[in-house]
């Protein structure tokens, strides 16, 4: 089951074949309406007056979710919500996706690009008020009950321009014909930042490895795993070390001599892609204790 943004998984397939099964780039979105006059092929929103989004929403009115360009560069391309008021409980509803096939790797991917900015064309981070939330939610049921997949609140850091955010949907309790998703934006009772949030390039993949990992004779060993300290590769020759947290954000670490500098890293699961000087890589997670 996967739980909200602190504890989920974040798949990563460097250098894969993608099975993209669905994707919006908002492209399509041309007006600036809001509300009952908003119009995206297959998608909607609403307001909902209520506070709770795991039994759907019993209202389909409202909603200030609307087209612009993302962290306030230019005006189409994305669509956003502002995050200043008292009252919104707004969703962002997906058309029906068919999840029902079983993923080659057994997982599906959601990703997506999000940024925080300030309302009067800012292009830095600025944080959501106490009390706002942000969650991707996903329904399995058509609609009538919702679980959240993400969240994000006044504690929530983006890097300034955005990043890019990737959710693994492992359980097979997610792969049925009738999925959809939701971004819900709820506001708190404090309205000192005017802060937008800007959403683009929802993707859905069932992503198959590449045919460019290393091959036999040049098998990969990483040790310890874990790890008190640094990491270690054995048996290959190394140009390219990336570390990724399972929730997609990269950490900045040195690679000397075979020696992955991993003993700054706090405790945790994370990812590390290398590439070697033939150009294949190699993906796995290893554990820093």
């Amino acid at each position: 089951m996967i739980k909200i943004l602190h504890c989920c998984l974040a798949f990563f397939a460097f250098n894969v074949m993608s099975g993209q099964v669905f994707s919006e780039d908002f492209s399509g979105l041309t007006s600036t309406s809001t509300g009952n006059n908003f119009s995206l092929d297959g998608w909607n929103q609403t307001r909902n007056t209520s506070a709770d989004f795991a039994n759907g929403y019993s209202v389909d009115d409202g909603g200030a979710w609307l087209r612009d360009g993302f962290n306030n560069n230019g005006t189409t391309g994305a669509i956003r919500i502002n995050m200043t008021n008292n009252v919104k409980r707004d969703w962002l509803i997906s058309p029906y996706i068919d999840l029902s096939t079983t993923p080659t790797t057994g997982s599906y991917v959601i990703e997506w690009d999000m940024a925080f900015a300030n309302n009067n064309n800012g292009t830095t981070f600025q944080e959501l008020n106490a009390g706002d939330e942000i969650r991707l939610l996903i329904s399995v049921d058509g609609g009538n009950t919702f679980s959240s997949l993400a969240y994000f609140d006044s504690n929530s850091v983006i890097q300034d321009g955005g990043e890019t955010f990737s959710i693994e949907l492992s359980d097979n309790s997610y792969f049925v014909d009738e999925v959809q998703i939701v971004f819900w934006a709820y506001e708190g009772n404090v309205t000192t930042n005017a802060t937008n949030v800007f959403v683009d390039n929802i993707k859905i993949t069932d992503q198959a490895l590449s045919i460019t990992d290393f091959t036999e004779t040049e098998r990969i060993a990483l040790y310890p795993n874990p790890t008190l300290d640094n990491l270690y590769v054995k048996d290959t020759d190394i140009e390219k070390v990336e570390v990724f947290t399972l929730l997609g954000k990269k950490i900045d670490v040195e690679y000397n001599n075979a020696t992955i500098y991993t003993s700054a890293l706090t405790t945790g699961t994370y990812i590390v892609h290398l590439t070697n000087k033939n150009g294949y890589t190699h993906t796995s997670k290893f554990i820093k204790n």
